[in-house]
């Protein structure tokens, strides 16, 4: 579940205390009545009676005035115990809110193929350097079905595949490139996988390849099958599975799009697990919970709990990412980046990758994390914008941190 902040009710104001001065006035013309009054009738008295007059000058003013008084400073302190308690209850609300907006995944290990990664780049190292470069990868060339020209990127495969024979190929590298942390893990940790698939197979199509690559492979844990779509998935395992003995698999993949113009082809693999369980494996990178922004006026405050989730001050964010988001988007997170005082040069430090490979579908939040993972090997923490390419799509932003 989404945590907001701003959905917490605001702090009850303490009443103020009776001023002294006011009551002091207050007595001063209760004596004055009760002094009247004790005249008034004592004058029709051939005798005065004393104490009567006393009584009714001095003692039933003070004491009305007492009754007064008591009552005041009891409802005061009703309403400074009621206003106390609901601001300490408002703080734990928050402290609590925020340790839940604090948890985070380890990022075990990426494999992460695009267009830019050719068969002689075994440990992807060409393509890492190419995605720093911002070297360009959509151009115009033959789609899947056609011979006109269209501007995407495609993964490289050999003359004459198929879709399914390049999706069952990729998803068998994936879980090759897995196969060393998964066999560091043991056998009894169930295995979470959310698959996804953009492109011209059919559900059913992909499925049957997913799963003959994954009976191939030498994956030892209990495989189980989650739902669900992008980051919000990332949302809810912190919520409900952030302390459970247990990994998340991520395997996302755009090949052969129906309408391919201006596209990437794409097939990533995310390891993640829990910071908590301790696996016998070094983390590559921290992906911590993904703020989820409706409208550019919550943009400031999304990019602000993005940063506090970690925590980060603005100043320590000099790289980002940027996938899948409308160029509507683009005006306003810049403004905001600047008014923010993030020290991230737009056109140099923030990587566009729909301007190197093109938009990666349903991949695009995980094609980001797995490049900011990499580049966060620097030392630096990575912010990351990711949407559905559409200018009414929510726009997500996270932070991959260095291990």
């Amino acid at each position: 579940m989404a945590i907001n902040l701003k959905d917490i009710p605001a702090p009850a104001e303490t009443p103020r205390p009776p001023k002294w001065w006011r009551w002091l006035l207050f007595l001063i013309g209760l004596f004055i009545t009760g002094g009247t009054y004790a005249i008034f009738i004592s004058s029709e008295k051939i005798e005065v009676n004393a104490a009567e007059f006393w009584e009714n000058a001095l003692a039933l003013p003070f004491i009305t005035w007492i009754i007064f008084l008591l009552g005041r400073l009891a409802w005061y302190n009703g309403q400074l115990a009621t206003a106390r308690e609901w601001n300490k209850r408002r703080e734990r609300i928050i402290f609590n809110e925020t340790l839940r907006g604090r948890r985070y995944l380890s990022i075990l290990e990426i494999s992460l193929h695009s267009a830019l990664r050719d068969v002689t780049d075994s440990n992807g190292d060409k393509q890492r350097r190419a995605l720093q470069e911002k070297r360009q990868a959509l151009k115009t060339q033959p789609p899947w079905k056609g011979h006109e020209g269209v501007k995407h990127s495609r993964l490289p495969a050999e003359k004459g595949i198929i879709p399914e024979q390049l999706l069952h190929k990729k998803l068998t590298q994936i879980l090759e490139e897995l196969a060393q942390p998964l066999a560091a893990i043991p056998a009894d940790v169930q295995l979470n996988v959310l698959m996804e698939y953009q492109g011209v197979l059919t559900d059913e199509q992909s499925e049957a390849v997913w799963q003959q690559c994954l009976a191939e492979s030498q994956i030892r844990q209990p495989v189980i099958r989650i739902e669900g779509e992008g980051l919000g998935v990332i949302d809810r395992w912190l919520d409900e599975s952030s302390h459970e003995r247990s990994l998340l698999l991520i395997i996302s993949s755009q090949i052969a799009p129906e309408k391919p113009d201006g596209t990437a082809e794409v097939a990533v693999g995310l390891l993640l697990g829990n910071p908590e369980q301790s696996f016998d494996i070094r983390p590559r990178a921290s992906l911590h919970r993904p703020e989820q922004v409706l409208q550019i006026s919550d943009l400031q405050y999304g990019i602000e709990r993005a940063l506090d989730w970690v925590p980060l001050t603005e100043e320590n964010v000099t790289h980002g990412w940027l996938t899948g988001v409308d160029a509507s988007w683009n005006v306003p997170v810049a403004s905001t980046l600047n008014g923010l005082n993030v020290p991230l040069n737009i056109g140099r430090d923030l990587h566009n990758l729909n301007y190197t490979l093109g938009y990666p579908g349903g991949s695009a939040p995980w094609l980001a994390i797995s490049c900011a993972a990499v580049a966060s090997g620097n030392g630096q923490p990575q912010l990351i914008f990711s949407s559905h390419n559409h200018p009414m799509a929510p726009l997500w932003i996270t932070i991959v941190s260095p291990a």
